[in-house]
C-alpha cells in the first residue's frame, strides 16, 4: 500500500536564510562560491582549448591539453596528495603545456567573455524593472479639493 503523499510547501530563500544560524549561512556562501568558481575554471579550460584550436599547433596541442586534464582528474580521484587541490594543479600544469603567452590570452579571453555576461546581466535587470514599472498599477491621483467628500 503507498503511503500517502506529505504536502510540502515550498521554501523561498528568504525564509531558508532565516532558519539557518549564522554559522550555516557561511557554509552555504562558500559552498555557492566554491561551485562558481568550479564552474568558471571549468569555463576557463574550454576557452583555452578553443585558443589553442586556433594556434598553428593545435591538433598535438590541444590532444596533449586534454590528455592533461583528464589525467589530473583521474590521480585526484585516486586520493594523490600531489594532485589536490585539483583546479591549482591543472591550471599549473596547463601553463606550463601551453605557455605563459597563450594562458594569458585565454585569461583575457575569459574576462572578455564574463564582463560581456555581466553587462547582458545588468541589461536583462532593467528590462525586468521596467517592465514591472509599467505592470504597476498607477499612483491614485488626488480629486480637486481638499480630499473632503462635500456633505
Amino acid at each position: 500500500m503507498p503511503l500517502p503523499a506529505l504536502p510540502i510547501e515550498p521554501v523561498s530563500f528568504q525564509q531558508e536564510r532565516q532558519v539557518m544560524n549564522p554559522q550555516q549561512q557561511q557554509q552555504r556562501s562558500a559552498q555557492l562560491r566554491e561551485k562558481r568558481s568550479r564552474r568558471d575554471f571549468l569555463m576557463f579550460i574550454k576557452v583555452l582549448l578553443k585558443c589553442i584550436e586556433q594556434s598553428k599547433d593545435h591538433y598535438k596541442l590541444s590532444i596533449q591539453a586534454k590528455a592533461l586534464v583528464a589525467e589530473c582528474i583521474k590521480r585526484n580521484r585516486m586520493g594523490d596528495p600531489h594532485f589536490s587541490p585539483l583546479q591549482e594543479n591543472v591550471e599549473l600544469r596547463l601553463r606550463g603545456l601551453v605557455g605563459p603567452v597563450m594562458f594569458n590570452k585565454a585569461m583575457d579571453m575569459m574576462d572578455r567573455f564574463q564582463a560581456t555576461k555581466l553587462q547582458r546581466g545588468v541589461q536583462q535587470m532593467r528590462q525586468m524593472q521596467r517592465q514591472l514599472q509599467m505592470a504597476q498599477p498607477p499612483a491614485a491621483t488626488a480629486t480637486a479639493g481638499s480630499g473632503s467628500s462635500g456633505y
